[in-house]
């Protein structure tokens, strides 16, 4: 069996199986290693789309390491809003995470389906992860509040008084590293369970529903947050040309054969650098966050998830307080929904620049293999820096190298070619980053992937939607990630939202949100 990088083969012998790794003592092999060992060979691969470099074609770690130190002393401007509701920021890291989980490496695996078939909240084979549900909340389980007033709005989580109580019960627990993720994902599980109640869902009967059944109910969830996904909020992240040059025309630098048959497609520039762009879109603090709590912190989210918090989740219940349930009328539109009376202006998310929030400086160390691929470092660590560091252990082309690549197809497909940046747009004015390129001008010309990114961003969008490049990969991944689920919209040219929408032709987050119950559920 091949294990990416190296050979590896499982034999079987006198009852025992025996890895056999080259230049490695053959070991036996437990069950439940054998079953990992299994799986690991067949997760999907990821592509270097811009070739794998390395040496002389990349900054020095030495310059990487300035500048993520120079991007960790810019000084956060907490007033910098985009256009965005800041329930995209959150959204948009639920959807990454659907398509990619990177795994440790310089060869990683991803431990997700490339397609955006929601494999991170229900298994492909449709089984329901285990948990407790809270009331009559529907066939998916959904966790109970902890407080004087329980309430269906947690992730489900091990019950009280058993090994690791509190830990989320989900198919991808980096959905619970942040409460307004894990508030994403509560929201696709009672958005689920709604449909599957507006199909007949009758919890006494539970277990008699046919295969074709929960199929369909499958088929309404997933169709519509595909929708939500390319109509509502792509559109708000990258720039027209780019949305409507693969809409019209198709993708040119992430390849056809993005399906099911074929899953080692998926972008590796993608998963490890111009998808965390959201980083810089997370705000300090949000404020309010609902009725009850005026100011929320983003140390206050991380607080509440299972692993930030020394799994306590801010409770001796080890459940989400009841007074951190979102409100999600302050995170999102909900103009033109069934709550268009109770739409308010939503908190905007932060800009896409390169002023990240404080907190990212610091990081706990439990979130960094989430971030980086090589061995945790201590206690905390710099987003920035780790990230440009990961980028160059990987053979991350530079961002020039992808600028010159991306334009070379895009012209042999009689498209126009993207704007850039030139060497002196590429610094900032900020102090510290112009002293990083002053000391390492190599820089200028071998610009790290992810900084790049923002720095266009910031450049040629105001910081309120991505760059040419940053918007050509986003888009062209995400549109592929679609087109290659088995119940993808993009095969359905003439599909229409089943459920109320606020436009007939695509559904949106609020349109989702709404459908899963009312949008801010302690009032």
């Amino acid at each position: 069996m091949a294990r990416h990088a190296q050979k590896a083969y499982l034999v079987s012998a006198n009852d025992h199986i025996l890895l056999f790794e080259r230049r490695k003592t053959p070991k036996d092999v437990g069950h439940e290693e054998f079953l990992a060992l299994v799986r690991a060979a067949n997760m999907p691969a990821y592509k270097h789309i811009f070739g794998r470099h390395q040496g002389k074609t990349l900054p020095s770690i030495k310059a990487l390491v300035a500048l993520g130190e120079a991007l960790a002393r810019k000084p956060y401007a907490s007033s910098d809003d985009s256009d965005i509701p800041a329930g995209y920021t959150y959204f948009g890291q639920f959807i990454f995470h659907d398509i990619s989980f990177m795994g440790p490496g310089k060869d990683p695996a991803n431990d997700r389906t490339p397609a955006l078939d929601l494999d991170s909240v229900l298994p492909i084979d449709g089984s329901v992860m285990p948990g407790t549900g809270c009331h009559d909340s529907g066939p998916l389980p959904i966790g109970c509040t902890s407080g004087s007033v329980v309430m269906a709005e947690d992730l489900p989580r091990v019950d009280l008084g058993l090994p690791e109580e509190g830990k989320p019960l989900i198919m991808d627990n980096r959905n619970d590293d942040f409460l307004p993720l894990a508030q994403c994902h509560v929201a696709l599980l009672k958005f689920f369970n709604a449909i599957a109640k507006r199909e007949g869902y009758d919890p006494v009967r539970k277990g008699s529903y046919d295969k074709e059944w929960w199929q369909n109910v499958r088929r309404i969830w997933l169709q519509h947050f595909q929708s939500a996904v390319l109509h509502d909020y792509l559109p708000r992240i990258v720039d027209r040309s780019s949305f409507r040059g693969v809409m019209q025309h198709g993708r040119c630098i992430v390849k056809a054969g993005a399906s099911s048959q074929n899953p080692d497609w998926l972008p590796i520039e993608f998963g490890a650098a111009v998808a965390r762009f959201g980083h810089s879109m997370i705000r300090d603090a949000y404020r309010p966050w609902n009725r009850i709590e005026g100011l929320a912190r983003l140390s206050e989210f991380m607080e509440s998830s299972y692993a930030n918090s020394g799994d306590k989740l801010n409770s001796s219940a080890h459940r989400l307080l009841r007074n951190w349930v979102a409100n999600w009328f302050l995170l999102l539109d909900f103009s033109g929904t069934a709550f268009d009376a109770l739409a308010t202006e939503p908190i905007k998310a932060n800009k896409i620049d390169l002023s990240l929030s404080p907190a990212l400086a610091s990081l706990p160390s439990c979130l960094f293999d989430e971030v980086c691929c090589n061995p945790a470092p201590g206690d905390v660590f710099g987003l920035a820096e780790e990230t440009m560091k990961t980028g160059h252990e990987l053979g991350l082309a530079t961002a020039q190298h992808a600028v010159s690549l991306t334009n070379a197809a895009l012209v042999s497909k009689q498209q126009p070619p993207l704007a850039y940046l030139l060497p002196e747009q590429i610094p900032t004015d900020d102090p510290s980053i112009r002293q990083a390129f002053t000391d390492h001008p190599a820089l200028l010309t071998r610009t790290p992937l992810w900084y790049y990114i923002l720095r266009e961003a910031e450049h040629f969008g105001g910081g309120c939607h991505l760059g040419p490049l940053g918007s050509r990969i986003v888009m062209e991944t995400v549109h592929a990630a679609i087109e290659s689920s088995a119940n993808s919209i993009l095969s359905q040219p003439a599909w229409r939202p089943e459920l109320p929408s606020a436009n007939f032709r695509y559904f949106s987050m609020p349109d989702l949100v709404a459908t899963a119950g009312h949008p801010n559920p302690i009032g």
